[in-house]
């Protein structure tokens, strides 16, 4: 048996052992989520929540599971606002309820700014729900020049 820094593994057919060190299993730990947060695409908005308007839910937690607190969007989800500087992403969700099935549409809007207004459209005679706001890695021209 290795010691407390080593791992013995052998090979089931071969009967050969390799051991592998405390400081590899470490590296491997450490590595793969980093490789993992560079291999993101380069095409796509990241955003960081730092508004949630929970009024129209039952309590926060319901608006946190509309409004994640980290979105990463592909910038070729976006579409230009006729007259405005802005870009609008739609998405349909759908949920349940109970043994109902339902479809809501979210709405994001890239500012200028960096900010992101993610709504939840409103559904005929049902309170209006609250917003969430991003700050976000791009820029609506960033966005655009990613997908020319």
């Amino acid at each position: 048996m290795g010691s407390a820094q080593e791992l013995t593994i052998k090979h089931q057919t071969g009967g050969e052992k390799m051991k592998i060190s405390g400081r590899s299993i470490y590296t491997v730990l450490v590595a793969v989520p980093v490789l993992w947060a560079v291999s993101q695409p380069a095409y796509a908005l990241l955003c960081t929540r730092y508004s949630l308007d929970h009024s129209g839910f039952v309590d926060i937690a319901a608006a946190a599971s509309w409004y994640p607190e980290y979105l990463n969007i592909p910038d070729r989800h976006f579409e230009v606002i006729e007259g405005q500087k802005s870009l609008r992403s739609t998405r349909l969700v759908s949920y349940r309820a109970g043994n109902d099935r339902f479809e809501r549409e979210l709405v994001y809007q890239l500012l200028p700014s960096r900010k992101l207004l993610a709504s939840l459209r409103q559904i005929g005679g049902f309170q209006l729900p609250g917003d969430a706001r991003y700050d976000c890695n791009k820029t609506p021209e960033q966005v655009l020049q990613s997908f020319q």
